[in-house]
């Protein structure tokens, strides 16, 4: 359970109206609203009575109000505990990422920095997307690599890493795989297979939702390689992140750029109210030079 679902949960209680416990929380109504309902949902029970008059805390509200308080307490004397470690121990810190990060030259990124910088410790956390933002805010990880930017982004530090965009993977004798850009709608009868991610899924979704047209998906696969297994075996074609693909033999398959364009950056974060340590500085600068330098290689390669 996230103690930052709590922590505004506990802040809707106190002033028993979205519009000023979002104002006090700095997010919109409708993320506040949002995060509410995934918490009863966990809950499986109604916090809050809700009338045309405004909302209250109804019998299940008033007894989890109670335990959701010692939770956010001993949270925050977890944090100062932890803080206090951090300052002992400088020369450490820890970094969450998701399994499809390591596409994006992550885990090299990593290596480089700690073959420089012998004298830092650096340990690696791998995890799925809400448990990573679960454990920057608990301060299990100091840093958190992320495709996706949370709502109440005030709390975060962020330094841009990557980005990526959708691409169409066909089998090389498909009949559209001499084409050099395939829209949408060229794509409407074909057999797909879909990239099970939450952040892809979506993306695919807002695309085709927009485009008044029903996603397709009759395979789906959280795993890239079995992906691309699928589309030379003629199962479908797939519309994916582009530097997921790369990583893998693609003897067989076509890559061919996908209209409308979808693309997205992946930002490394890290909490705003805990002041970097040196060693944290030094790799948030050497993340930052990295990148820049990537970025002259890649306007030096398309001019």
């Amino acid at each position: 359970m996230d103690t930052f679902l709590l922590k505004e949960f506990i802040t809707l209680s106190e002033f028993g109206n979205f519009q000023i416990a979002s104002e006090e929380l700095h997010i919109s109504q409708s993320a506040l609203s949002k995060h509410i309902k995934k918490l009863e949902e966990e809950l499986e029970v109604p916090l809050f009575d809700r009338t045309n008059y405004g909302i209250s805390l109804n019998e299940y509200g008033i007894t989890f109000q109670n335990y959701a308080l010692q939770i956010c307490r001993l949270a925050d004397e977890s944090i100062k505990t932890l803080g206090k470690l951090r300052t002992e121990n400088d020369n450490k810190f820890c970094i969450g990422f998701m399994e499809l990060h390591a596409h994006y030259g992550l885990i090299e990124t990593i290596a480089l920095f700690w073959k420089l910088n012998p004298d830092i410790e650096v340990s690696m956390v791998e995890a799925k997307g809400e448990q990573l933002r679960t454990m920057l805010d608990s301060n299990i990880c100091d840093f958190i690599f992320s495709a996706e930017f949370p709502d109440n982004e005030d709390k975060y530090r962020k330094s841009f890493y990557s980005s990526d965009k959708m691409i169409v993977v066909l089998p090389e004798n498909h009949p559209l795989a001499n084409r050099e850009v395939l829209h949408i709608e060229d794509l409407k009868n074909e057999s797909f297979i879909v990239h099970n991610t939450m952040l892809e899924v979506r993306l695919l979704s807002e695309c085709y939702n927009a485009a008044g047209i029903d996603l397709p998906g009759s395979l789906h696969s959280t795993k890239a390689s079995t992906i691309l297994r699928m589309i030379r075996q003629n199962l479908g074609i797939s519309v994916i992140s582009k530097s997921c693909v790369l990583s893998y033999n693609l003897t067989g398959l076509v890559l061919v750029d996908f209209e409308p364009r979808i693309t997205f950056d992946i930002y490394m974060l890290s909490l705003k109210r805990h002041k970097p340590t040196p060693s944290m500085k030094r790799f948030i600068k050497f993340v930052e030079e990295q990148q820049k330098a990537n970025s002259i290689l890649t306007l030096n390669e398309t001019s």
